[in-house]
């Protein structure tokens, strides 16, 4: 459920190659933000990757300058340019899903799910709307360690990234450094998959450290590390059907009906993991 990548000032690029895996991993729009002159820039809506890819260099980056990416797999609200993150904190809709930010106030990227959106707009941009752009929070949410405790206690397992004027991020969730660059989840590497057979099945793991189970087509598989997806009946639709994995949840998504179900087939809602977790 999207990845949140977070480059310091002075800190490397992610390379184009990790950009591109990201957006591969999710595919629902791109964005980013960086600090210039001292106001937060962002641009978003960039729907391929290399609409992403043209407007970074468009920007002329500089390795001095703090920069957020987010790369979207949506769970609510919608596929769409205006949901697609960085946020700057304003409560009204029409900034929420405006493309384009030039201000002095932070922006905010997210992973993971903060209970249910509302009509076209993303839990994402709820969150926003309804709690961190209350002016007590978003003045004071770098300070004051109980408005700290309270946004980290609502955001659960979710994974934040705030980015202000003066390049400085406020993150909240377990990210993981990588070349100087900060990743909210593994969904930056390649998905590579190297089978075993037994029988009339393969077992795969792929480098996420995740082992599923496959029919396997050929003894060729042995031998060969290629891409192959899973296919098991979904207990909703009831349809042979490829299903994606969440990391963050322990949780399969069916790719028919994007029902949430774990090993055992007990079906979640995004509602049931925001309040689980």
């Amino acid at each position: 459920m999207c990845i949140v990548v977070c480059k310091p000032k002075g800190a490397p690029f992610p390379s184009w190659k990790n950009l591109e895996t990201c957006f591969e991993n999710n595919p629902d729009g791109a964005g980013f933000a960086y600090v210039r002159d001292g106001k937060v820039r962002m641009r978003k809506g960039f729907m391929t990757y290399k609409e992403l890819k043209t407007a970074v260099k468009k920007a002329k980056l500089r390795q001095s300058e703090a920069v957020v990416y987010h790369f979207r797999i949506a769970t609510a609200g919608g596929i769409s340019k205006g949901n697609t993150h960085p946020f700057p904190l304003f409560p009204d809709r029409e900034r929420l899903v405006a493309l384009e930010y030039d201000g002095n106030g932070p922006v905010m990227a997210h992973n993971g799910v903060l209970g249910k959106g509302e009509h076209k707009l993303s839990d994402s941009q709820v969150f926003v709307r309804d709690i961190v752009s209350d002016p007590l929070i978003k003045n004071n949410l770098r300070e004051n360690k109980s408005i700290q405790r309270l946004v980290a206690e609502y955001a659960g397992r979710s994974k934040l990234a705030f980015l202000y004027r003066d390049g400085e991020f406020v993150t909240y969730g377990k990210f993981s450094e990588e070349g100087g660059c900060l990743y909210s989840n593994d969904s930056w590497k390649p998905k590579k998959w190297a089978f075993h057979s037994s029988d009339a099945w393969s077992w795969s793991r792929d480098d996420h450290g995740t082992e599923i189970l496959v029919e396997a087509p050929d003894e060729s598989l042995e031998t060969e590390e290629i891409y192959y997806d899973q296919f098991i009946v979904c207990p909703t639709c009831k349809e042979d059907v490829h299903l994606e994995y969440d990391h963050n949840y322990d949780v399969w998504i069916c790719g028919n009906c994007k029902e949430m179900f774990d090993e055992d087939g007990n079906v979640y809602t995004e509602y049931d993991l925001a309040e689980t977790a």
